[in-house]
This record gives structure tokens, sequence and C-alpha cells, in this order.
């Protein structure tokens, strides 16, 4: 429920919601399978309590929504992923409204729950394409934070009034392009929103081969363009460097505990860039890093290999009496070419 201000934009101070979100990263709140109500290491803590324990799609939902609106997109990923894959067992299709708090199965209630089904679509919708359509005034807001592991997508169908758009998008190293197709009255005003990774550098934007004006946030690494589109309409924009994670999405099966390999967040400054994540004691554990420039120290983790610009490391979390144990993994890029 304490995500519910954050989604709605009631509270935007990154100081407050920043450390509240880290929280629901972590494994006291969130399974394998969801967020927990209550934090697993509470006194008040039932993992078989309808609301002091459980983990619910809704709130899951709820906190992959609050996560994607307030700069933490890695882990609204894979809470509605977490979401997305409870519906490939039992009642296949659809989403159980609750599920136990430490093992991953349903704890009765309803199978078929309408309003955990559609915590799947709103994450990928409004957070993940950041789908904001304005039919009165023929306007749409885009703001679209795909996993780094996707290097294509296609989305047709979108609707705005009487308005149809559709969006693919491709990127490699150096370029992205979105390919923008439109049906309706009259032209529809498109204001695209694009994240990079941490330390990207925006060098040009072109709106059907004309180069356009576009806002770049400092430190934000958001490109900001819009345009007005008849048809069909081109962006593409060049660009370089920067570093950004892969997504982990756990994969449990029913009747297993969570295993506990979450990410709390991530940090960019001067050329390095970390990531806070958090296991299970006397774990390891695999992250990929997607690099599109060289890297030249790495503290916190192994290099088990590379492929193309991915990274592949190692992480080992530290024997303890505690259940979970924090690690942090540093990446030092190689210096800004002038």
């Amino acid at each position: 429920m304490t995500a519910i201000p954050f989604l709605f934009g009631q509270v935007k101070q990154p100081d407050k919601t920043g450390p509240v979100l880290e929280q629901f990263a972590g494994d006291g709140f969130s399974s394998d399978w969801g967020t927990r109500i209550i934090p697993e290491n509470n006194m008040l803590f039932n993992p078989g309590s309808y609301h002091g324990g459980s983990v619910w799609p809704l709130y899951t939902g709820w906190t992959s929504l609050a996560e994607y609106r307030n700069g933490f997109p890695v882990q609204g990923f894979m809470h509605m992923t977490e979401n997305m894959r409870i519906g490939r067992f039992w009642a296949k299709g659809a989403i159980e409204e609750v599920m136990h708090g430490t093992k991953y199965r349903p704890y009765g209630v309803c199978w078929h729950q309408c309003w955990s089904e559609i915590m799947v679509f709103m994450p990928a919708v409004e957070g993940m394409l950041g789908w904001f359509p304005d039919a009165i005034h023929h306007t749409v807001s885009l703001k679209p934070e795909f996993p780094a592991g996707w290097d294509s997508v296609s989305v047709q169908g979108l609707r705005v009034g009487d308005h149809r758009l559709g969006m693919k998008m491709k990127k490699n190293d150096s370029v992205t392009v979105f390919v923008f197709s439109h049906k309706g009255p009259g032209l529809l005003t498109v204001h695209l929103n694009c994240k990079f990774p941490a330390g990207t550098v925006i060098q040009k934007v072109a709106v059907e081969g004309k180069n356009s004006k576009y806002v770049t946030a400092p430190e934000k690494f958001v490109s900001e363009i819009s345009f007005d589109i008849k048809k069909e309409a081109r962006v593409r924009i060049r660009h370089r460097g920067g570093v950004c994670l892969v997504p982990p999405v756990p994969a449990p099966l029913p009747g297993q505990a969570s295993h506990g390999f979450r990410v709390i967040n991530e940090h960019y400054s001067q050329r390095v860039w970390s990531v806070r994540l958090q296991g299970r004691a006397g774990s390891r554990d695999t992250v990929r890093i997607r690099a599109y420039e060289p890297v030249v120290v790495v503290e916190g983790g192994k290099l088990l290999g590379k492929k193309g610009n991915t990274l592949f490391y190692e992480i080992r979390f530290q024997e303890n009496k505690q259940k979970y144990m924090e690690k942090q993994l540093v990446l030092q890029l190689e210096p800004e070419r002038k």
C-alpha cells in the first residue's frame, strides 16, 4: 500500500521515494514471485496470513508501477515478470489472488483474479512502455524503458481516442531507431522520452531524416523529442557509451522457497557505475552487464566471460548467520574521449 503515493506522484522527492523502494526491492519484502505485504523479518510476519505476510500480485503490480515512475525500471521489470510467471502454473493463464509468503504456491481465495491479471498489463503498458494518451488534445507521451537485453520491440494497436498508433524499436551499440505508424483523424502529436544507459552521450537526433531539436536531462541520460505524425514517422538517435544491468528474472518452480537474488539500486557518477545486490548468505549468482565502452577496473565481482558487449560477472555473498547479505559490484569506465 505504501507504493500508492509514489505511483500517483503524491511523493516525488528522490530522498523519500528511493529508500522506501529500495526496501521493497530487497528480500524482506520481495520474494521470487512478488512482494509481501509486510517484510519477512517483521515479528508479525505470517506467510499464510491474508494481510500479514502473503504475496498479492495486486500489490506487486502497484510496486512495479511505482518503481517505473520513480527511476527503478530494473526492479519494476522484475516484479512485473514475477506476476506474469504465476500464469504458467496452477490455473494456466490466470493469476492467483494470493500466494504464500515463503513457498511458491497459491494460498487459496481466488485462482482467477482480475485485479491480479491487470497487474501484468498495467506495469507493461504504463510502466515499461510509459504510455500516457491524451485523446482530447490528440497527443500521447511515451517513455519506454525496455530492459537492456531487448534490442528490438514491436507494439501495435495503441489507442488514443480515434487514433491508432504502432511502434517498432531497434537498436545497436550506436544507433536506436523508432518507427511509428498511425491511423486516425488528422495529426497526432507524440512526445517521446527515451531513457538510455548511464553514461550515454546523445550525439544526434533526426526525425524523418531531418535533424531535430531535443532536450537531454543532466545525469538522467534521457532524450526528449516531440513531433507530429500523419501516417509514419521515423526517429533515429545516434549515441555512444553507457553501461547498464540486464534484469535478472527469477524462475521459481512450484513448492520452492525464494532464492533471494535481488537488485537494490544502481548509481552512476564521474565514470563509475555501481549496482547494489542482495542474496542468500553463502550463495553465488551471475549478473549480466551491457557495457557499450571499455571497463578498466572492477570491484566486487569475478569476470566469467564476455559475449559481444555483454559481460558476465560472478557475485559471491559472504557466509553469515544472517539470512541475506549485500554485495556491491563497481565498474570504472575508461576515461571519456574528448
